[in-house]
């Protein structure tokens, strides 16, 4: 779901994202109107909802890298490693863990040449 229109998920409040993460892009839901394994995608990161009362801060400049996605059987979730050695796992029980890591690697690309460039 897009932020750039009006809507919002049901469960949204604006507070559940502090100013730190920037503009908020939309959000992936896995099951409408329900925070449960949600993921806010943002100008600076993403915010997991795994668990719903303390979803996890995942900026974009953290990400080291992710496990290998399967095709057979199709994934159903894109675990992230982070710089400091942690791992965050993204689920997508419906598919959607290829599209995803793509747009994690365009994001993680992009800060590499901003940070090079400077």
């Amino acid at each position: 779901m897009s932020f750039d229109k009006e809507e919002r998920p049901r469960w949204w409040m604006d507070e559940l994202a502090p100013d730190s993460w920037g503009e908020i892009f939309g959000v992936h839901e896995i099951e409408r109107d329900r925070s449960d394994g949600a993921i806010v995608v943002t100008e600076r990161g993403l915010g997991v909802f795994n668990d719903p009362r303390a979803p996890i801060w995942l900026p974009y400049e953290a990400v080291e890298g992710w496990a290998k996605l399967s095709k057979d059987p199709i994934s159903k979730s894109l675990i992230v490693r982070t710089k400091s050695g942690s791992e965050v796992e993204l689920l997508f029980p419906h598919g959607g863990a290829f599209a995803f890591v793509q747009f994690l690697g365009y994001v993680t690309e992009q800060l590499f040449r901003s940070k090079i460039a400077k």
